[in-house]
């Protein structure tokens, strides 16, 4: 049996996704959440730098202008009433093929995933806003309008004596006022190739003059763990709180990145990208039914743990020793605690699960749950060289340009499409012959489960 289990059994992992690909999640914002509650929330006593996600910004408003024009002037009135005498603006960048690209996919629908193309001032918005805001083209045109109807001396009374900077695809643009006139310059020390706003608005932290007061603006867990894990790389004159929520809830707080990361430890700070992309993230699935507290209150406890995934962030290769490591925590999440190897965990839930009864073999009155199991070691590479690929990008963010690794070797495959699509493992999804597994069993794993009591 224990030979079956080391397959993956179905053609998508049940472990990482669902029957029709899609992958499993978990709330992000329990991380968020969890890791707020160790400190007491504090609001900066002044605010001198405001950093934004652009596309957090654009979902808050709904009821806008009709016209475009009048939705740039309204949405630039209400980025510079932020707190801050200096705005950043960030945008992500839209490319494709992308490991965004599923993701993208599953969120549109058949007329919301048309070009979209924004020629002018005059022209009418789209009636639904929120969905026109899941269309990659119009997103993007959306960027490229705003940063050029922006730079219109009727826009200059809206400034007061703001700085605003605004990134369009790798190029930033500063906006300011002379005269009562809109000056808008190329910053070619702010030019930057990573494709998230995430990653951007880090690099642009690194901009910020010392002594300020910087607060991030976004909902993304994302940001706080990429804060935490890139807060040593800047000065330590520069506070930076992340501020989630929003005032029209009444929920709207900020989280000290400097008192959290002290908290934690730098140790814990650095696995934190490997972890979050190991449990789930916007790119990576999560394992079904293991949340990611538990295994973050896992990883908190374990410095050998933590020293794993920091490897795998920054070693150039993954390592047997930290692969094995990983493994043993995978296990750990999935209450096993007897062995440290993937399959023999499968085995091992498997056989508890449905246990021998008197003249029978196996329990067939209950149906086989592949929720319940860990990947094999097989998928589990995969999902490894993934978490890795996604842990690098994060760590690179106070830089100006991502690592030059490519996907194809890291976790995902090209499609018919020429879109990276996820690959779950290499090989054959069962065993091609009865009398194989037979063959290459050495023991009988029911009888010895039966000899144990069990």
């Amino acid at each position: 049996m224990g030979e079956v289990l080391s397959y993956p059994l179905t053609f998508v992992p049940l472990s990482l996704c669902h029957v029709d690909g899609s992958i499993h999640k978990s709330p992000k914002s329990a991380v968020l959440n969890y890791l707020e509650s160790k400190i007491a929330s504090n609001q900066p006593d002044r605010i001198d730098v405001t950093i934004i996600d652009a596309m957090f910004f654009l979902h808050l408003y709904s009821n806008l202008p009709l016209t475009f024009g009048g939705v740039a002037g309204y949405l630039l009135a209400r980025i510079l009433e932020v707190d801050g005498e200096v705005v950043h603006f960030i945008f992500d960048k839209w490319k494709s093929p992308s490991i965004k690209d599923s993701e993208r996919d599953s969120r549109l629908t058949a007329t919301e995933n048309i070009p979209y193309e924004i020629k002018g001032a005059n022209q009418k918005r789209p009636i639904s806003w929120l969905s026109a805001l899941r269309n990659s083209t119009f997103k993007e045109s959306l960027m490229h309008f705003l940063v050029k109807i922006w730079r219109s001396d009727e826009h200059a009374r809206l400034f007061n004596s703001k700085t605003l900077y605004v990134n369009c695809n790798d190029i930033c643009y500063k906006f300011y006022t002379c005269s009562d006139s809109v000056i808008c310059d190329e910053v070619p020390e702010l030019y930057c190739t990573h494709e998230e706003a995430d990653s951007r608005m880090f690099f642009h932290l690194g901009s910020i003059q010392s002594p300020s007061n910087v607060i991030i603006r976004t909902a993304g867990t994302d940001c706080l763990i990429i804060a935490l894990t890139c807060r040593l790389n800047y000065d330590t004159h520069i506070k930076v709180w992340i501020e989630v929520g929003t005032y029209s809830k009444n929920n709207q707080r900020y989280i000290s990145i400097d008192d959290l990361h002290s908290h934690l430890g730098p140790d814990l700070c650095k696995a934190l990208p490997t972890y979050h992309a190991l449990t789930g993230s916007d790119y990576t699935a999560s394992f079904s039914r293991r949340g990611k507290v538990k295994p973050l209150k896992i990883l908190e406890k374990s410095t050998e743990y933590q020293s794993a995934f920091i490897a795998l962030a920054e070693d150039s290769e993954i390592k047997e020793t930290t692969l094995n490591k990983i493994e043993g925590f995978v296990c750990s999440i999935y209450g096993v605690k007897k062995t440290k190897k993937v399959n023999e965990a499968r085995l091992d839930i498997f056989l508890d699960r449905y246990k021998t009864k008197e003249n029978q073999r196996i329990n067939t009155a209950k149906k086989v749950d592949g929720n319940s199991m860990p990947p094999c070691h097989r998928v589990l590479l995969e999902k490894i060289k993934r978490s890795s690929y996604i842990s690098k990008l994060w760590m690179s963010s106070s830089s100006p340009h991502p690592p030059a690794l490519s996907p194809l070797n890291n976790g995902w495959h090209l499609n018919e499409n020429n879109q990276y699509e996820i690959l779950w493992y290499y090989g054959e999804s069962c065993p091609n012959k009865l009398d194989v597994v037979i063959e290459n069993s050495t023991d009988d794993t029911f009888d010895e489960y039966n000899e144990e009591g069990k």
